[in-house]
């Protein structure tokens, strides 16, 4: 709902805490998930911080991570989006 009412540049991420560990949704507007995909997003995330997940260019889940570890994430995936951001054409 969020990526068709935000029109076409949105690069949304959602967090959310259960149990200790945090869940993560990706969603990004399909004219930007070419360059930049939520699916590659969140195999860096699992590489990173040891979740798990997947999904395609314009949308991604997955979890496991810490919640002890919420802010160094958060700041992550800032930078990798700012960076993916920083390189588009």
């Amino acid at each position: 709902h969020l990526k068709h009412k935000a029109g076409s540049e949105l690069v949304a991420v959602l967090l959310s805490e259960e149990d200790g560990k945090l869940a993560l949704v990706i969603g990004v507007s399909k004219l930007l998930s070419a360059n930049l995909s939520a699916g590659e997003l969140m195999r860096d995330v699992s590489e990173t911080f040891g979740a798990r997940g997947g999904g395609r260019p314009d949308m991604a889940q997955g979890g496991g991570v810490l919640a002890s570890e919420s802010e160094a994430l958060q700041q992550h995936v800032t930078d990798w989006i700012t960076k993916s951001l920083e390189q588009l054409p």
